[in-house]
């Protein structure tokens, strides 16, 4: 049973990830105006975690949240920069195109 117990959490953390998308890109600015500075201070690090995942799926999901971060760029994207880069970099070469697509 423990691999199931394992599939349920990828599929959770999965679906968590994708939700989060969702709301990023309807209000990423007002988001990012109205939400606590302590939330992006968590989000962005948990993120960019995700972007070595070895589940492709929710590298996709990890990166897309973080791009929708770009414009609106918090403080918290501002100070893990260099991971964030080094995440970009590492997944230019991931073995899924869509993953890859995203970096650009």
């Amino acid at each position: 049973t423990n691999g199931n117990t394992d599939s349920v959490e990828q599929h959770a953390g999965i679906g968590a990830l994708v939700t989060l998308r969702k709301l990023l890109e309807d209000i990423p600015n007002r988001l990012a105006a109205e939400a606590p500075s302590t939330s992006f201070h968590e989000l962005v690090p948990a993120l960019l975690t995700c972007l070595q995942s070895p589940i492709q799926r929710r590298r996709k999901e990890a990166l897309a949240c973080l791009n929708v971060f770009i414009f609106p760029m918090p403080g918290s994207l501002v100070a893990n920069m260099d991971s964030y880069l080094g995440g970009l970099s590492a997944l230019a070469s991931d073995e899924s195109a869509e993953i890859r697509q995203l970096v650009c």
